[in-house]
C-alpha cells in the first residue's frame, strides 16, 4: 500500500514543480472555451446563455478541483469610432475600438478617472470605462461621446459615454491571461447592458466569447488523472452541441498526459524493486500455511473420517484468513503512511536525509491495492489447506511416507532456472540505472 501512497505524493511534488516552472506563462491549470463567430453566422441567445450556464456551474464541478480565477469575456465587431461633436473631440484622429465585458472587472481593476459604469442605458448612451493607456493612445477624455457604427449592421450603430478609465490592480493576475494589449482598445462595459441592449434589443451579432478557468492542480492524485482527461476530452463535444463553434481552446489535457506518463514509470519502477521483496512475502505466507497445515494433517483427516466434508474444512480456514486479512486491512494504510514518508526522505539503505517530507494520503488507489494483497495471501493461504482437505487417513499416512521425495521444482531445476531469471533481472535494473544517472533527472 505504500507504492500508491509513495507514488501520488511524488506525482504532487512533480505538479508543485510544473505549477511552478509554468509561472512566466499561464498557469498550469488553465482552461479557456472559446466561442468565435464565423462568417455571417449569429449566436442563438438561449443557446448562448446554455452554454454560459453549463461553464460556470457544472466544469467546476466535473472537474472537481478549486480554481483561483473565472473570467468571461464577451466582444461584438470592432468598428472605427466617431465623435458625436466634432468640436469637443478630435474627429481626425482614427479609433478603431471594440465593445466588451469582462465579469469581475470591478474587483480587478482600480478607477483613476471618473467613475465605473452602471448598469443602464441613459438617454440612448452605454456607459463605458476604459483602460488607462487607452486615454493617451486614442486621444480620448472622461466624458467624450461617441457613435459605433457596427459592422454589417446595415446603419445600425450604438452611442458610447466615456465614464472612467482603470489600471489593473495586480498585472501579473491570472485574471488578465490575454493580455493588455487586446483590451487597450476596448470600451468596457456592463454585462448587463451587453446582453439586454446589445445583443438582444439592438440584435447585434456576437462576435467573440472567452471563458478562462485557472484550476489549482496542487492536490491531484493519481487515481484521478485517467477520470480527469476523459472529462477534458468530452469536454469539446458538450459545448459544441450547446453552442455552435464553442471549443475548447486551451486546457492541461497535455500536462495530464505527462503526468500519467511520470506517475506509471514511477509506479513501475518502485514495483520493479519491490517484486522480489513481494514474492518473498508471499512465499513466506504460503510456506508457513503449509507448516501449520502439515502439523494438523492428521487433524483434518480426523476430521474427514468424522464425516466433516471438504467444504467445511475449507471453510474454516477461509474464515481464519479473512478475519486475518481484515486486520491486515486495518493496520496496513497506516503502516503503509509511514513506510512511503520513510522512503520519501531517505536517499539510500536506511540513510536518511534532511529533505521536505512527501505529502502522502490514503486514496481509494491504495486501499484497491491493499484489497488484492490480502486477496492474494487468502488464497496463497488457501490452496495447502484445499490440498489437505481432501485426504483421508490412509492417504495422510501414505504422503508422509513419501515425505523424502524430491520436489517437482527440484526435478524440473526450477530453481536454476529462476537465478538465471534474477539475474537478467538485475543486468536491467543495472542498465536503467545508468540510463537514469546519465539523463541527470532528479525526479526520477
Amino acid at each position: 500500500m505504500s507504492i500508491p501512497m509513495y507514488a501520488d505524493g511524488a506525482l504532487k511534488r512533480v505538479v508543485a514543480k510544473s505549477l511552478a516552472g509554468k509561472s512566466d506563462g499561464l498557469p498550469a491549470g488553465s482552461v479557456l472555451i472559446r466561442y468565435q463567430a464565423s462568417g455571417g453566422d449569429k449566436a442563438d441567445l438561449d443557446s448562448l446563455a446554455d452554454v454560459e450556464r453549463y461553464i460556470k456551474k457544472d466544469i467546476p464541478a466535473e472537474i472537481g478541483f478549486p480554481y483561483q480565477t473565472y473570467v468571461a469575456s464577451k466582444s461584438i465587431r470592432n468598428s472605427q469610432i466617431k465623435p458625436v461633436d466634432p468640436e469637443k473631440v478630435d474627429p481626425s484622429k482614427r479609433r478603431q475600438m471594440s465593445i466588451q465585458t469582462m465579469s469581475g472587472l470591478a474587483e480587478n481593476t482600480e478607477i483613476t478617472n471618473g467613475q465605473m459604469y452602471s448598469n443602464k442605458v441613459s438617454n440612448g448612451f452605454i456607459e463605458a470605462v476604459v483602460m488607462e493607456d487607452s486615454l493617451f493612445r486614442n486621444v480620448i477624455r472622461i466624458g467624450d461621446e461617441f457613435t459605433y457604427p457596427v459592422s454589417g449592421g446595415s446603419g445600425v450603430y450604438l452611442k458610447i459615454k466615456v465614464v472612467g478609465s482603470y489600471k489593473p490592480n495586480d498585472e501579473n493576475n491570472p485574471y488578465w491571461y490575454q493580455g493588455f494589449e487586446g483590451i487597450v482598445n476596448s470600451f468596457m462595459i456592463s454585462d448587463e447592458v451587453f446582453t439586454d441592449y446589445v445583443l438582444e434589443q439592438k440584435k447585434i451579432a456576437l462576435n467573440l466569447a472567452n471563458w478562462y478557468y485557472a484550476f489549482d492542480l496542487r492536490e491531484i492524485q493519481t487515481n484521478q488523472l485517467a477520470s480527469m482527461t476523459k472529462t477534458l476530452k468530452r469536454l469539446d463535444i458538450v459545448l459544441f452541441q450547446k453552442l455552435k463553434d464553442t471549443k475548447l481552446d486551451i486546457s492541461f489535457l497535455p500536462m495530464l498526459g505527462e503526468f500519467k506518463k511520470q506517475s506509471l514509470q514511477l509506479q513501475s519502477l518502485l514495483f520493479t524493486l519491490a517484486i522480489p521483496m513481494i514474492a518473498m512475502v508471499f512465499y513466506y505466507i504460503a510456506m508457513n500455511a503449509r507448516q501449520s497445515l502439515e502439523r494438523q494433517r492428521n487433524d483434518i483427516a480426523v476430521l474427514r473420517s468424522r464425516g466433516g466434508s471438504t467444504g467445511q474444512i475449507i471453510w474454516i480456514y477461509l474464515l481464519e484468513n479473512l478475519l486475518l486479512g481484515g486486520l491486515a486491512i486495518l493496520i496496513g494504510p497506516f503502516a503503509g503512511w509511514f513506510m512511503a514518508k520513510s522512503i520519501g526522505s531517505s536517499s539510500g539503505f536506511l540513510t536518511f536525509v534532511d529533505r521536505q517530507s512527501i505529502p502522502v494520503g490514503i486514496s481509494v488507489e491504495t486501499i484497491f491495492y491493499g484489497l488484492i494483497a490480502v486477496l492474494i495471501a487468502i488464497i496463497a493461504s488457501l490452496i495447502p489447506a484445499v490440498v489437505f482437505a481432501g485426504s483421508s487417513i490412509v492417504g495422510a499416512k501414505q504422503q508422509l511416507a513419501r515425505a523424502d521425495k524430491r520436489p517437482l521444482w527440484q526435478k524440473w531445476y526450477l530453481d536454476i532456472a529462476l537465478l538465471g531469471l534474477s539475474g537478467y533481472g538485475w543486468y536491467l535494473f543495472n542498465e536503467r540505472q545508468i540510463i537514469s544517472l546519465q539523463a541527470g533527472s532528479d525526479q526520477m
